[in-house]
């Protein structure tokens, strides 16, 4: 039985429609599927949450963009008994791109339904040891607070803390993404937030461990952990990160000037921005960030509130992918 999960408001409607034009392919397989369409007060996470705690093989299949994949791996509590795979729907899809997934969406189905386990990926993991300035994503504002805590959010693609974070906290508040995502536009948002807040971001001192040593840095602006190629639309931040590898591919960029990074960032795109002076790379299983103050935190362009001291790490557990 396929358990195929929809997010119908997502890419503002685009995933109805996409899933619509899909089922028949489902449907003309003879293949038994049940499908779920997550809502508000029952959301992807929950029922993936659900369809993963009876202790049997399924295979669960999400239609939906870099959002939704983020809320199902969140949701998934078994990973052994679960067999994962997507029709990518949304506005980066930087996923689909980082597992090389076939455009022609017909491929994906025939993949899907041939059943067969193609490769077995790495799931980060954020450790907040402190959290402040929660994001109410549904009500479109921030409630203030802090707390000491341990939470733990799952990721695909990659973390930040910083630049790339404040940009996805930045669009979530604004009606602008809506408005460009019906046009197909809706990376253009990002680079609007992107563009505004190399000019008008605090550069942040942040001290990471790692590999049994501590680093300091003075004045950064990003600072991510990748387990794909690809976040924020088709930034390759860092080009050699490897999902099979059971490491995380950090990138700092530290003393850079605003010019400076306003230069480099396309360069990012096809991860040429790492010949720059000031753009530090390196590979770890497990680093802390500690930041001066707090700042947003991001797991595959996802932000739920600020933080100063977090773990970047992997699951106990690989994903085993269906594409």
């Amino acid at each position: 039985m396929l358990e195929i999960v929809v997010n119908p408001v997502g890419a503002s409607g685009k995933c109805r429609k996409l899933w619509e034009k899909t089922e028949p392919l489902f449907r003309a397989s003879g293949k038994p599927y049940r499908v779920h369409y997550s809502t508000r007060e029952r959301g992807i996470a929950d029922i993936c949450a659900e369809l993963t705690s009876q202790g049997s093989d399924v295979d669960l299949i999400i239609v939906g963009g870099d959002g939704s994949l983020n809320e199902a791996v969140n949701g998934i509590r078994d990973f052994a008994h679960t067999r994962f795979g997507f029709i990518p729907c949304g506005s980066g899809n930087d996923f689909a791109h980082s597992v090389n997934l076939p455009k022609d969406r017909k491929k994906t189905v025939e993949m899907i339904l041939e059943g067969k386990v193609r490769r077995e990926v790495n799931v980060g993991e954020v450790v907040f040891h402190n959290e402040s300035s929660f994001l109410d994503i549904p009500n479109r504002r921030i409630v203030e607070g802090r707390q000491e805590c341990e939470r733990v959010r799952r990721f695909n693609n990659g973390a930040g803390i910083g630049f790339d974070a404040q940009i996805c906290e930045e669009v979530a508040l604004s009606p602008l993404k809506e408005i460009l995502n019906k046009i197909g536009l809706g990376k253009l948002c990002y680079t609007i937030m992107a563009i505004r807040l190399i000019f008008t971001m605090k550069m942040l001192p942040l001290q990471m461990t790692y590999n049994g040593r501590t680093i300091s840095f003075s004045r950064t602006m990003l600072t991510v952990g990748m387990n794909h190629l690809y976040e924020g639309g088709g930034f390759m931040f860092a080009p050699a990160a490897d999902p099979t590898d059971d490491l995380i591919d950090i990138c700092v960029g530290d003393q850079l000037s605003r010019f400076d990074f306003f230069r480099i960032l396309p360069y990012a795109f096809s991860g040429k921005h790492v010949k720059f002076k000031g753009i530090h790379l390196d590979k770890t299983k497990e680093v802390r960030i500690c930041t001066e103050e707090p700042a947003w935190v991001q797991t595959d362009g996802e932000v739920t509130c600020m933080s100063s001291d977090i773990t970047l790490r992997l699951h106990s557990e690989k994903m085993k992918m269906l594409v």
